[in-house]
């Protein structure tokens, strides 16, 4: 996690100008992708205060429970969202040094949580480390696909909201861009599966 530093009102004053003219210069050169809300006016707040009407107003009517995680800190989601997975995997009775080993041998290196695919190369790591993460890494990819199957642990982006059919379909597409999109804000509903 970063630092938050504690500045005077001049040097905060100038930053949010500072911020304001760049936004302003990108947008008017179409330098801003079509995802990009944050910093941007009421973009960011609207989208989320409809997809979360959006989703309790689906769980009211399917009489669901529901677990809900909203995440604003996209510039290190891969991290933050660590205890999450963990804690979600544990509670479907995963064993806890599974959960552990994939926290603890992910979370140093630049990788994607929900998949431990590693975005980086391995370097001035010895060898133990380097089988750790190798092994971290295909227990996600082989546990988070069973996972959500099993489990219905569903993602929403904005407002897409999927019918009770569509979801085995979506939930065996999953990729990582669905699961880390650092444009948009990143709402996931843990669905109980009714069935078990």
């Amino acid at each position: 996690m970063g630092t938050i530093q504690l500045m005077n009102s001049e040097a905060q004053a100038n930053n949010k100008k500072a911020g304001r003219a760049a936004m302003q210069f990108a947008k008017a050169h179409s330098l801003i992708p079509d995802g990009q809300c944050g910093s941007r006016k009421r973009h960011q707040a609207i989208d989320l205060a409809l997809s979360k009407q959006l989703v309790w107003d689906l769980l009211m009517l399917q009489r669901r429970a529901a677990g809900w995680i909203s995440n604003d800190a996209k510039s290190c989601f891969d991290r933050v969202v660590h205890w999450v997975a963990i804690v979600t995997m544990l509670r479907f009775g995963l064993i806890w040094h599974v959960g552990m080993l994939r926290g603890t041998g992910i979370r140093p290196y630049d990788s994607e949580c929900t998949l431990g695919v590693m975005l980086s190369p391995l370097e001035n790591h010895n060898a133990q480390e380097a089988q750790l993460v190798s092994k971290a890494k295909e227990w996600a990819k082989q546990l988070w696909p069973h996972l959500l199957h099993k489990y219905n642990v569903l993602p929403l982006f904005r407002t897409t909201i999927l019918k009770k059919h569509e979801y085995p379909m979506a939930l065996t597409t999953l990729n990582a861009q669905q699961w880390q999109d650092n444009m948009s804000p990143v709402l996931q509903v843990c669905l109980p599966n009714n069935n078990n």
